[in-house]
């Protein structure tokens, strides 16, 4: 970086540290400190919230590794299991978010959460329909197009559960 750079990324900090005092000095209560609640309830609080990073990511896994095992098969083992664990985080990420919809109904975001519902379904199907591809020859070789279509499937969900869950 050369120092024009240096100077302006200094000037930056220094005008967000006059920024922040001056909020302090005008009276501007500084939030409460974050309290952690009990283990268990921060483990099963909004529980699809931590589920549904597991069929994202494993997706994503699974059809990479369907991908890598076109061109060298001794891939076909793991990508079989990945896609059956896939499938079934999938439903225990549709169950639970099931379970935490009716925190949003009634409410603004109701519509979205019915549209996120409707995608978690979707890929429900489409998960089912990955698995019984990789049961049978004829169609196995077609099942990384599947898991490409579900990957952009399962982005697009989480970028609405996204939305659901961050959005103002």
């Amino acid at each position: 970086m050369n120092a024009g750079r240096w100077r302006g990324l200094g000037a930056l900090l220094m005008a967000l540290a006059i920024a922040t005092a001056a909020s302090r000095a005008i009276g501007a209560e500084a939030p409460a400190p974050y309290r952690m609640p009990p283990p268990g309830q921060a483990l099963f609080d909004h529980l699809h919230n931590k589920i549904v990073h597991f069929p994202l990511v494993l997706t994503l896994v699974a059809t990479a590794a369907l991908l890598r095992a076109r061109r060298r098969p001794e891939f076909e083992p793991v990508a079989f299991w990945l896609v059956w664990v896939t499938a079934l985080s999938a439903l225990a990420a549709y169950f639970s978010g099931q379970a935490q919809a009716g925190d949003f109904e009634p409410g603004p975001k109701e519509w979205l959460v019915d549209l996120h519902r409707r995608q978690g379904i979707a890929i429900g199907v489409g998960q089912a329909l990955w698995v019984l591809s990789l049961l049978r020859e004829r169609t196995r070789r077609y099942a990384w197009l599947l898991g490409l279509i579900l990957s952009v499937m399962v982005l697009a969900a989480g970028f609405l559960g996204g939305l659901v869950a961050h959005g103002e």
